[in-house]
């Protein structure tokens, strides 16, 4: 079983960053893991631009909000490749147990 697809093994990966490194970008590989699982992520390309903000090669990903953590682009191996859309990542100190039936 993989964390994408076990909610116990997800949220005990979430209690181990809440304990060990209370930063955003520690949950970028759970997002990206989650992502590219499903079965759909063989028709995208999911790109972690979050240390690209500052590079010409990556202005295209700049948007009217500001620059995202994730780009959602079409499975092109091209810069020109269409851009799907874009994924913001923000730690929150909730507990995910009150959300379980």
């Amino acid at each position: 079983m993989s964390l994408a697809n076990d909610f116990a093994m997800y949220t005990d990966e979430i209690d181990l960053i809440r304990a060990q490194n209370r930063v955003e970008c520690d949950l970028y590989s759970i997002i990206a893991c989650i992502i590219r699982e499903r079965k759909h992520s063989k028709v995208i390309s999911l790109r972690d631009v979050s240390a690209r903000r500052g590079t010409e090669f990556s202005n295209v990903f700049k948007g009217e909000s500001g620059f995202p953590d994730f780009v959602v682009r079409e499975r092109v191996a091209s810069n020109k490749a269409s851009i799907l859309g874009a994924i913001e990542v923000k730690y929150i100190d909730e507990n995910l147990e009150k959300h379980i039936d």
